[in-house]
């Protein structure tokens, strides 16, 4: 009786297990390194961690309703625990050293534990792969499968589509030059870890394209900009994430996030940036790249800059005209060093001769400045805007704050300020800003150490 019992609990538990949430658990290559300091399971099974000399990567697809997720710390006693973006109230619980939590597409998040920021784990929550891959023989799709590991430069033309399924992983970078109707997908790696291999520093470059979809991509990367979009038109890019440790240039900075240069109409969505620069960034004109920025919105994006750049970046080459930007739903979780250099979680630098306009901010979350929770300056600086470009300075109009939530004091505080009574910023409006918990309504409240040529401020 015992035994009947027995067998019919067990296959209870099989019938149960096989009703959950789909998952699909990436097969990769069973030579890569393992972490030795996280673990990570769902339904059960082990999800493969990679681990940096910086954070810790793991990530799996699932259905829409989500899936519990077992996160187990392998080296330290857990004594506290920080589950990222905390403006997102993620409800976990924390057993000995096993962190759980549900989890469903979309949900970039990063663990810390007893306060370590060096070592974190990064967990990418992807939508199924499933009724979604294109035919890996069609015409014009270059196919990449899991538990593989490529070594090459991929370059796409018109029409072409690229996969890179969960698992895979692509040594090289990724380019799209002069072309019409490109898609890229799949949740796979692009891993750019080796300096100088390929004829381009940059991991991921779409260069003067047009209707080109980016999804699920994880960009790795040590060298230079990470992924850099120019002068570029109808772009959407979805579940975009960049993990960019610690240069391997002398400064150990450079490797930036998402860079938009000179590009109309694109979207960004649930994308996720860790870098050592700006994190995501707009600019008009640097190098010999230049053009109009207009009608570009970033929406569910997590940012953290290291030890450079600033989170949500517009600038500072910007000779162009920049108009109708919107931010909604971003996270900076960290944001800088302690060696002051103008760095902040929400910062425009214009530091050319364009003018930026229509700029909104909605639902903001700055968790941990370490140096400046907003800088905004009009300013010359040594960044070259352009070949041949003769500098003259900027403008800022009509830029509007919608419930911002700075989580403690910045230790620099912020600043906003013109370079002339003329080259300022001008109709800035705050709707429900708020420091440490309190509705501030003047820039004294809210911690703004230097205010110059500004017009036509407003704090509601």
């Amino acid at each position: 009786m015992k035994s009947k019992l027995t067998i019919f609990l067990v296959l209870t538990a099989l019938v149960l297990t096989s009703c959950g949430p789909k998952v699909e658990n990436y097969k990769f290559d069973e030579s890569l390194e393992k972490s030795e300091m996280w673990s990570v399971k769902v339904k059960g099974d082990d999800v493969y961690v990679h681990p940096t000399h910086q954070p810790h990567i793991a990530s799996f697809g699932v259905e829409e309703k989500g899936v519990e997720v077992v996160i187990e710390h392998l080296t330290a006693n857990v004594e506290s625990v920080a589950v990222r973006p905390l403006g997102k109230k993620y409800d976990y619980t924390v057993e000995g050293n096993k962190i759980r939590l549900r989890l469903k597409p979309y949900d970039n998040i990063c663990v810390e534990v007893n306060g370590d920021e060096w070592n974190p784990l990064f967990l990418f929550v992807n939508p199924l792969e499933e009724g979604r891959r294109p035919d890996p023989n069609a015409e014009g799709v270059r196919y990449y499968k899991a538990g593989k590991v490529y070594k090459e430069d991929i370059t796409l033309n018109s029409g072409e589509t690229l996969w890179i399924e969960g698992g895979a992983i692509v040594n090289g970078k990724v380019r799209a030059q002069d072309a019409e109707n490109v898609t890229i997908g799949g949740p796979g790696y692009v891993k750019k870890f080796e300096p100088g291999f390929g004829r381009s520093k940059m991991a991921f470059v779409v260069d003067n394209c047009k209707n080109v979809k980016v999804s699920d991509v994880t960009v790795l990367n040590r060298d230079s900009w990470s992924c850099a979009f120019f002068v570029s038109k109808d772009v959407e890019i979805v579940g975009m994430k960049i993990v960019a440790p610690r240069s391997t240039n002398q400064h150990g900075h450079d490797n930036g996030g998402i860079d938009m240069l000179g590009c109309q109409d694109a979207t960004l969505t649930h994308c996720f940036a860790y870098a050592h620069d700006d994190a995501f960034m707009i600019k008009s004109h640097k190098w010999h790249w230049g053009g109009e920025v207009k009608n570009v919105h970033f929406r569910d994006c997590i940012g953290w800059n290291v030890n450079a750049g600033n989170t949500f970046e517009m600038g500072y080459e910007m000779n162009n005209n920049v108009s109708d930007v919107s931010w909604t739903d971003i996270y900076s979780i960290h944001s800088g060093t302690r060696g002051v250099w103008r760095r902040g979680a929400v910062t425009i630098h214009q530091s050319a001769g364009g003018t930026v306009r229509n700029v909104t901010y909605n639902n903001v979350h700055i968790e941990d400045p370490k140096e400046y929770a907003f800088h905004f300056a009009i300013l010359k600086t040594e960044y070259g805007i352009g070949d041949g470009v003769v500098w003259s300075p900027g403008k800022v109009e009509n830029v509007t704050f919608n419930n911002v939530y700075v989580y403690h004091d910045a230790p620099e505080g912020s600043e906003m300020w013109g370079y002339s009574e003329d080259n300022c910023f001008e109709n800035i409006t705050f709707n429900n800003l708020y420091l440490n918990g309190k509705k501030v309504t003047s820039f004294e409240e809210a911690d703004f150490r230097r205010v110059e040529n500004i017009k036509n401020v407003q704090f509601k």
